[in-house]
């Protein structure tokens, strides 16, 4: 399971962050050609772990 942070958060200008849409879009044409399993993570910090949390919990729970 890939974890995807979505680009919904502040924007802040540095070296590493270029063309945030195109990357984005990029990484998800990948993980599905592919077909690997990905969840978007998106809106408030607290939303996004929450929602990874809910992620790795069912995985777990096939597992079992």
């Amino acid at each position: 399971m890939y974890l995807l942070t979505d680009i919904d958060g502040p924007w802040i200008a540095d070296i590493v962050r270029y063309l945030p849409e195109s990357f984005m879009q990029k990484c998800i044409e990948e993980l599905e050609k592919r077909n690997l399993p990905y969840i978007k993570l998106s809106g408030s910090w607290d939303n996004r772990f929450e929602k990874a949390c809910q992620a790795i919990d069912n995985i777990i729970e096939k597992l079992q």
